[in-house]
């Protein structure tokens, strides 16, 4: 996932970054603070036990320009954190039943990963502003 979102970042001006097709639409840093936040809630806070410190409406609300090397890392931060809370957790934890943003995550969790995959995917082929 790193590799995508930096070679993506690496392609893009700041302007284009932050640029909304629409102004109703979301940036592509908007999408990134989004999957940051989505990651930390569900992963470093949910299954990690760490404190949820998710503001979703500032992940969409956010203009720029936040600098994309700032970013990356912020982003890179959220994903070790991720990836160590999940080379800890049994699978008795990954499976316990949690409550995240009213969802039950023993029967949410594969349909958000699949949710978050998609998102990924997303930001690498996203129109830019030329």
């Amino acid at each position: 996932m790193m590799f995508m979102a930096k070679h993506c970042l690496d392609q893009l001006t700041e302007e284009q970054v932050w640029w909304r097709p629409k102004e109703e639409m979301n940036s592509i840093g908007n999408l990134i603070l989004h999957l940051m936040g989505n990651v930390r809630q569900w992963i470093v806070a949910g299954i990690g036990g760490q404190t949820d410190v998710r503001k979703r409406p500032a992940e969409f609300s956010e203009r720029g320009p936040v600098n994309k090397a700032v970013l990356l890392l912020k982003l890179e931060t959220v994903v070790a954190q991720a990836e160590e809370m999940l080379r800890k957790a049994s699978a008795e934890e990954m499976l316990s039943e949690r409550r995240i943003q009213g969802f039950n995550t023993a029967k949410s969790l594969a349909p958000w990963i699949k949710h978050k995959r998609t998102a990924v995917m997303q930001l690498s082929t996203r129109p830019t502003k030329q």
